[in-house]
């Protein structure tokens, strides 16, 4: 669709919900970390049920710690992520 993330580890074909649960670092010591690129989180929290996470929203607190949850808030079903017009690396 020439369209990319801003930052993509090593692996390219990972799942985004662990992808950002986890904290990835992606490429390039120039470039924030995955979950700096997270704008919204749908999270299916235990006590809270389904919960709509961004920055602006109702609980930009938890949003911030949602982005790298660990799964510990609850499971990620939906990410908004910004995006950038696909490109090629080259590795040297």
């Amino acid at each position: 669709h020439g369209w990319t993330l801003p930052n993509l580890a090593s692996i390219a074909e990972q799942q985004m919900g662990g992808f950002v649960q986890v904290g990835a670092h992606g490429t390039g010591a120039l470039i924030a970390p995955v979950d700096h690129y997270v704008r919204e989180l749908k999270l299916v929290t235990p006590g809270r049920g389904t919960l709509t996470l961004s920055a602006d929203g109702k609980y930009p607190e938890l949003f911030h710690l949602a982005k790298v949850g660990l799964g510990c808030l609850g499971i990620v079903v939906e990410v908004t992520m910004d995006i950038i017009p696909a490109h090629s690396l080259v590795e040297h």
